[in-house]
């Protein structure tokens, strides 16, 4: 085994059907229940979903990088992340 299986095999793996799981479930969604009809009731409810996606993926990369390069001071720009993002969702939250 060589370092890519080790490190950025499982990130692809695990993202890249996620992916497709996940958009293959709003697909069916949007489908289902008439897509622009859908789309206004629950914008915000779905921006939040592809947001999370993103905001974990994120995580997950900045932590993979940081444990691969050695540089624990990455975490600081994790935790920052997570600070915005709260910040964001608690601004939006009427």
């Amino acid at each position: 085994m060589d370092f890519f299986t080790h490190s950025w095999l499982p990130l692809m793996y695990q993202y890249g059907f996620g992916l497709l799981i996940f958009g293959g479930g709003l697909f069916t969604i949007f489908r289902a229940y008439g897509g622009s009809e859908f789309w206004t009731k629950h914008k915000i409810w779905m921006q939040v979903l592809v947001w999370g996606f993103i905001y974990i993926f994120s995580i997950h990369l900045l932590m993979t990088l940081s444990s691969l390069n050695n540089a624990p001071k990455m975490y600081l720009l994790i935790i920052a992340l997570y600070i915005l993002n709260v910040g964001i969702l608690v601004r939006n939250i009427k």
